[in-house]
């Protein structure tokens, strides 16, 4: 089972968690982990409508969802648009320290988007692009 987290806006929660169980659907040897997805909060939440107890509880867990992640779907943005939080960048971090396979789809976001390690870090333009890969790459890796 290939153990898949998803990293993207907060405000695309709803937009990521679509295509996450779709992918799903497609390939039943792949398992979401971010558990992100299935909070309750509204797309729309922003950080400090949260407590203190809230931020920290779901840090520790999206932190854990990523250590126990094999692969890593990233949306990118456009570098030149100011986007909000950013725990995006910090959970792509993590899985870059932990020889995760990282998928970016969309453009080159940041510095660390530029690492040319191969087998690790795949750029995809589409969405489509992306999901057939891990569909291959997670029938391969089946014992």
């Amino acid at each position: 089972m290939l153990k898949v987290y998803f990293a993207a806006q907060y405000a695309m929660k709803d937009v990521v968690m679509l295509a996450a169980c779709k992918l799903v659907c497609e390939a039943d040897n792949i398992q979401i982990q971010s558990g992100w997805l299935f909070e309750d909060h509204e797309p729309t939440t922003l950080m400090h409508e949260l407590t203190e107890e809230e931020l920290s509880r779901t840090a520790v867990e999206y932190f854990s969802d990523v250590m126990q992640s094999d692969a890593m779907v990233f949306y990118s943005c456009d570098p030149m648009t100011y986007t909000p939080r950013g725990g995006r960048h910090v959970e792509f971090g993590i899985a870059l320290a932990t020889n995760c396979l990282i998928c970016v789809i969309g453009p080159k976001e940041n510095i660390f988007h530029y690492l040319n390690i191969p087998g690790m870090i795949k750029h995809f333009e589409t969405e489509q692009e992306c999901f057939a890969f891990l569909k291959e790459y997670s029938e391969r890796c089946e014992p």
